[in-house]
């Protein structure tokens, strides 16, 4: 879901939390350790949701997801 810029950003703080509102942010599967292409990258959690909020994280672990080269 795509969220407009101003705060409070209430779908990012139901999703997870009001410390967390800051964008980018990407809510990943629920069990992350079953996922490789989590490996080395900074995964955080709150109200039991997983989630990364790097801008180069997110992208090497969608590169990872889908197959294609991870950005460098």
């Amino acid at each position: 879901q795509m969220v407009d810029f101003p705060r409070p950003r209430a779908a990012v703080i139901a999703a997870i939390g009001g410390d967390n509102q800051g964008l980018p942010a990407l809510v990943i599967a629920p069990d992350p350790a079953a996922d490789m292409a989590l490996a080395g990258l900074d995964v955080k959690e709150a109200q039991g949701r997983h989630f990364l909020q790097s801008v180069g994280d997110i992208g090497r672990y969608l590169a990872r997801r889908h197959g294609i080269g991870e950005p460098h």
